[in-house]
């Protein structure tokens, strides 16, 4: 082991042998207002779509974004694709 991986191990053994050093429960952390697991997937799945796949759809033309079935949606972003090439 190298010199910071030795520190880190030391770290976690020392925390583990001082009564009060250790992490908090998953439990506690969840009293003290953590959010659930599935709670924070869905929030990093919410901020994901709106700032990747949002700045994208507002850029597409009115017609693309006012198909009225996904089969048209589909067919229009394929010629749209096809005209740029």
């Amino acid at each position: 082991m190298d010199g910071p991986v030795q520190l880190e191990w030391g770290q976690r053994r020392a925390t583990k042998i001082i009564r009060g050093l250790e992490p908090p429960s998953y439990g506690l952390k969840l009293h003290q207002g953590m959010f659930r697991l599935d709670v924070r997937k869905i929030v990093f799945t919410e901020k994901f779509f709106t700032g990747r796949v949002l700045k994208h759809w507002n850029r597409l033309p009115r017609a693309m974004v006012e198909s009225p079935s996904l089969e048209i949606l589909k067919k229009r972003v394929d010629m749209a694709l096809w005209d740029m090439v």
